[in-house]
């Protein structure tokens, strides 16, 4: 289990914390070697299908949809620079 240059303790701990915050058993986050064994075996039954069938399923056919507008300030520096100008001491 390589966590990189993150520590691994520190990473146990938060994967726990996700569950446990949602009032699930927090030791099932530790257990991947399951899950794990389950994805190697489809790989192997199917390829790369396996990720495929995820990112359809989970981005091109998810019909959950927003629109964000965003529109630019034309006032937003000069606000920043009289805010900054408030709070620094004259």
């Amino acid at each position: 289990f390589n966590t990189g240059s993150f520590p691994k303790g520190l990473s146990l701990m938060l994967g726990s914390m996700r569950e446990w915050v949602y009032d699930r058993n927090p030791t099932d986050a530790l257990k991947f070697e399951e899950p794990l064994a389950e994805l190697k075996e489809s790989i192997a039954q199917d390829g790369s299908k396996v990720f495929q069938d995820m990112a359809k399923e989970f981005l091109l056919d998810n019909s959950h949809r927003t629109t964000v507008e965003m529109f630019p300030s034309t006032t937003l520096e000069q606000e920043q620079l009289t805010e900054d100008k408030d709070r620094l001491p004259k």
